[in-house]
């Protein structure tokens, strides 16, 4: 899978909300990672889930994103987990999903762009 270009489309745009943006962002992401594939894939992809064998990438993806906009672990942690419930099937153990956000938090957030 060949990773999508991240321009500015990806950025938070002014008075968004973090709720907004991340529902956004999410959509974007598995729209971008959609492949050809299978009728069952292209189906998810309509409701964009994230199927099995692509789950930890794209979590692990979406977790850099938030935190080079400055979220914390426990905040990527929480987003993370609902993305995870709402969207990823089969869900990801609890356990894997908070190892990525533990691991993505290890980095600096990201510079602001003006």
């Amino acid at each position: 899978m060949s990773r999508p270009v991240l321009d500015a489309t990806w950025d938070m745009r002014p008075g968004e909300t973090v709720a907004e943006y991340l529902r956004r962002l999410t959509q974007l992401w598995a729209a971008a990672c959609a492949t050809e594939a299978e009728p069952e894939a292209e189906d998810a992809r309509d409701r964009a889930v994230m199927l099995e064998g692509t789950r930890n990438n794209m979590l692990t993806s979406l977790a850099g994103t938030m935190r080079r906009q400055g979220m914390e672990r426990d905040e990527i942690a929480a987003v993370l987990a609902v993305v995870n419930a709402r969207r990823c099937h089969p869900p990801l153990p609890e356990r894997e999903v908070a190892a990525i956000a533990r691991s993505v938090a290890r980095y600096a957030p990201g510079k602001k762009r003006s």
